[in-house]
C-alpha cells in the first residue's frame, strides 16, 4: 500500500509484547479486525519463529482516530 503509516508505538521483550499503530488507513471493519491483524500476527511469527496472536485495540470504524494492533508472543 502506498497510504497511511505503520510505527511501532511500544516494544516490551521482556513482557513479549509490541504495539503497532496504523494512520492514515481507512477499511472495512472485517477488514481491520480479521485480515490486518492476522497479517501482522503472522509477519512477526515469521520474524520471530513462534507463535503469536494479534487484537485490534483501537479501530476508526469504532470511534478511535486510528488503528493499534497489540501483538504478544
Amino acid at each position: 500500500y502506498t497510504v497511511g503509516s505503520l510505527k511501532v508505538s511500544e516494544l516490551n521483550e521482556k513482557e513479549n509484547y509490541l504495539v503497532l499503530d496504523l494512520k492514515g488507513f481507512s477499511s472495512h471493519p472485517l477488514h481491520c479486525s480479521h485480515i490486518l491483524s492476522g497479517y501482522f500476527a503472522q509477519v512477526v511469527q515469521m520474524v520471530l519463529g513462534q507463535e503469536v496472536t494479534a487484537k485490534e485495540v483501537k479501530c476508526p470504524n469504532k470511534g478511535d482516530s486510528f488503528h493499534q494492533y497489540r501483538l504478544e508472543w
